[in-house]
């Protein structure tokens, strides 16, 4: 299996991650590893139309995603995974998926979530799914662009 980035972003397939991660990372694949967006036929359609010459991009229901990166199905592939929220990343791992580096990307902002980078707000459950990966031994870290450095996601909400 070759991840080459995990990515936690409720945006999905858009302009920062076809111009700046996939060249970046020289991904070939991206998997969409998100229960709600596999089972939205219009979401998944515009997502996987984003198809270009060398990259495909599947969007997947979580237990799926993981099923076919443990199983070998993308062996040949530099994969992007990109999930939706924090509790797909975590299921993901309770269901086997090993990770180094977990990059949280984007979570919008709504009512009752704190924002801790322009680019990401959580909640309480959002912090204890990030502190049970933590946990298990993946570096959790911000990072919107190739260009910015990556912050360990604790240096951040302990500001």
């Amino acid at each position: 299996m070759s991840i080459a980035l995990a990515r936690i972003d409720n945006r999905f397939v858009h302009g920062q991650i076809l111009e700046g991660w996939i060249p970046y990372t020289k991904a070939t694949c991206i998997i969409v590893a998100s229960d709600a967006a596999a089972r939205n036929p219009v979401q998944k359609m515009a997502m996987e139309t984003c198809v270009t010459c060398g990259l495909s991009i599947q969007t997947l229901e979580v237990a799926d995603a993981v099923k076919r990166l443990l199983e070998g199905e993308l062996d040949k592939s530099r994969v992007v995974l990109l999930f939706g929220t924090t509790e797909d990343a975590l299921n993901a791992v309770k269901l086997g998926l090993e990770l180094e580096e977990l990059n949280v990307g984007n979570i919008h902002f709504c009512p009752g979530k704190l924002q801790i980078s322009p680019s990401v707000s959580v909640d309480t459950e959002d912090l204890e799914n990030l502190k049970a990966l933590t946990d298990k031994g993946i570096k959790v870290v911000i990072r919107c662009v190739p260009s910015d450095p990556p912050r360990d996601i604790w240096e951040v909400v302990k500001r």
